[in-house]
């Protein structure tokens, strides 16, 4: 009597504890695709694999006609949004979520016709304090930033990020005309977590257009993640004219 008490009392925690982190959830039933991820999606019937880069994940879980609805929640969001899947033509489940910048991973669970789990056709699990499974994927440093362009936006409108892509360990600083061209003025910072990834924010900076090229170990370097382009000895009102190409973005 007492095993059945303790194993009642073991899921009636389990069961609070899951209500207790989704219980604030609202439901977020729509997404756009790109044409791109329209065809992808469209024509999947058995791959699971999720489509994955640094500003979204496409997830996708079997055709199965005895599930009626299933959502996914994160952890970057605090489980407060449920994010619902739509069907294909072949019946396989499909989500996509757009991601904040800069996660290096997410961290979710599903809701499978009312039910809490871990996504089971996904082997990367962890476990809470109260050993509940949550799945994960990871997204990494080839997805979290190679893929950015420049700059990032931020929710500081006085404020913009722009990264640069190098070699670990090397002194990079960013010249624009926004410091006078002065490549001695703003270093950007090599990120912990990916070496040979520097960022920098730069904070009220003038309006217009921004021109800007890096210099990596004293050398010119321009932004191989802004397709915008122009040589600098073509810009009018530009006191430092030099026969350089440099990036540029309207601010």
């Amino acid at each position: 009597m007492e095993r059945i008490l303790g194993w009642l009392f073991y899921f009636i925690f389990f069961f609070f504890n899951i209500f207790n982190i989704c219980s604030q959830c609202y439901v977020i039933e729509n997404f756009d695709l790109s044409l791109n991820e329209f065809l992808e999606v469209s024509t999947r019937k058995d791959n699971l694999s999720p489509i994955v880069d640094s500003k979204r994940v496409i997830m996708f879980y079997p055709s199965n006609k005895g599930i009626r609805k299933i959502f996914a929640a994160f952890d970057f969001d605090g489980y407060a949004k449920k994010y619902l899947f739509k069907k294909n033509k072949y019946g396989l489940f499909f989500v996509k979520i757009n991601l904040p910048h800069g996660v290096g991973s997410i961290k979710y669970r599903l809701v499978v016709d009312g039910i809490w789990t871990n996504d089971e056709y996904n082997k990367n699990v962890v476990f809470n304090k109260d050993l509940i499974p949550f799945s994960i994927i990871d997204i990494g440093v080839d997805h979290s930033y190679v893929s950015l362009r420049n700059p990032i936006d931020s929710s500081d409108g006085r404020e913009v990020e722009i990264f640069y892509i190098g070699r670990p360990g090397q002194i990079v600083t960013i010249a624009g005309n926004f410091n006078n061209f002065n490549p001695f003025l703003n270093r950007l910072v090599e990120q912990e977590p990916y070496k040979g990834v520097y960022t920098i924010k730069l904070k009220d900076l003038p309006k217009g257009r921004i021109y800007y090229y890096f210099v990596d170990s004293g050398n010119k370097v321009i932004d191989k993640n802004n397709v915008n382009r122009i040589n600098l000895y073509l810009v009018e009102g530009i006191d430092n004219k030099m026969d350089f190409e440099v990036s540029y973005f309207d601010n």
